[in-house]
């Protein structure tokens, strides 16, 4: 977690209050007070919320079907359209998690009010992350309300989500409607009132609260920084159009089908090297198959190691001792590159020191140059022959050796 400034404007927007929470949640330092354009100094590298005056949002609640957040948001403007006076084409709906009964907490706010603070804090170089109403700064308890009095305003909060920000004189009247509307299971059990104990306000709002069950009590009048002594959580403001990778979404919206398709032929292209891969792994079991049986026909009973070292040592042995490997390929080479179209080899074997040769001439012309091609490297010699006369040609059976033990 990265560390956090918290901003908070005040009405005329021309300063605000400020503070720092590290990345445990814990603050540094005390409360600030300076115009925008200071605060924006201690901002870079850290998560801004910035949080704005609550009087000019209303806080409701709404029960929807169960859908995704992006449905919700789409819905939330014709679920409230009958609780709110303007069009809601003017204005920004906020909604917030589902709490245990389904009731979705929602924020509405005028779009051109949002868009003003919006660029308040731009023009001092600052982009909020969030943006919290300041009511949620005031502390909830359950089964409490909080009350505070500032400048001409009374915050009233009761719900996590849930308060409202009225006007001194209209103040009494709503906290006793509220009061009287709830069942009485559902009353506080306690008005905490943060401010003076002398502010007129607290006798005006307890004589509109006539309950001896309700307990008042006053507390520091300095709520925010309370509030602001630990993690705190709001309502955030910045959703939609006005999110900060709002951006970013449209950009992927308008290529979405074109990475869509990039994944659809990348997918192929991988099925199609996984295709071949397996292909190929079969032709390599068939070849593998294949040297097995070769092996065990050329070295029978010879168990199947590394057959590659075990014929070429079998080689050694029996074609001639150290080198006897290479001139035997070498032979092999001679075979196919000197060999006639019209000679035909039967078969060519090896045995103890000896390289046994089978195949038809149409001539003893053409079989006698063939052997010569095969003997002309001073390698191996004849030393037995049997020939075999057929119509059209003759039949040869040679055996060639070393002509020396060892190079």
């Amino acid at each position: 977690m990265v560390e956090q400034i918290f901003i908070r404007l005040q009405q005329d927007a021309t300063v605000a209050d400020w503070w720092v929470l590290d990345a445990q949640g814990h603050r540094r330092g005390g409360i600030g007070h300076a115009p925008l354009a200071e605060i924006a100094h201690h901002a870079p590298s850290r998560r801004i919320v910035a949080i704005v005056p609550s009087h000019r949002i209303l806080f409701t609640q709404v029960r929807l079907p169960k859908r995704s957040r992006r449905q919700w948001a789409e819905a939330l403007p014709f679920a409230l359209e009958d609780q709110v006076a303007a069009d809601v084409e003017t204005l920004h709906f906020a909604g917030g998690d589902p709490d245990g009964d389904g009731s979705i907490p929602v924020a509405v706010v005028e779009r051109s009010c949002l868009n003003g603070w919006l660029a308040t804090f731009r023009e001092a170089g600052l982009h909020p992350d969030l943006l919290w109403p300041d009511l949620f700064l005031l502390p909830w308890i359950p089964h409490t309300w909080s009350i505070v009095h500032s400048a001409d305003f009374i915050g009233i909060r009761w719900q996590p989500f849930q308060g409202c920000v009225v006007a001194d004189p209209l103040a009494p009247a709503i906290v006793e409607r509220l009061y009287r509307d709830l069942a009485e299971a559902d009353r506080p059990r306690e008005i905490v009132f943060w401010g003076d104990p002398e502010d007129p306000a607290i006798r005006s709002l307890k004589a509109a609260v006539a309950d001896e069950d309700c307990l008042w009590t006053v507390r520091d009048g300095l709520w925010y920084e309370d509030a602001s002594r630990g993690p705190c959580t709001g309502l955030n403001l910045l959703q939609g159009p006005f999110a900060p990778n709002h951006l970013r979404q449209a950009v992927w919206e308008r290529w979405k089908p074109a990475a869509r398709l990039g994944a659809a032929a990348l997918a192929l292209a991988l099925a199609l090297l996984v295709i071949q891969r397996i292909r190929l792994g079969g032709v390599a079991h068939s070849w593998q198959t294949r040297v097995h049986q070769i092996f065990h026909a050329v070295l029978p009973g010879q168990p199947y190691v590394s057959p590659r070292a075990q014929i070429e040592q079998a080689l050694r042995t029996r074609v001639g001792g150290p080198g006897g490997t290479v001139r035997f390929l070498a032979l092999l080479a001679r075979l196919s590159r000197n060999r006639p179209a019209t000679i035909h080899v039967l078969s060519l074997s090896y045995g103890a020191r000896a390289i046994r040769l089978h195949f038809t001439a149409p001539g003893m012309a053409e079989a006698r140059l063939f052997e010569q091609s095969i003997t002309r490297s001073n390698h191996w010699i004849r030393r037995h022959q049997k020939i075999r006369n057929l119509p059209g040609g003759v039949e040869i059976w040679v055996e060639y050796g070393p002509r020396q033990a060892s190079l």
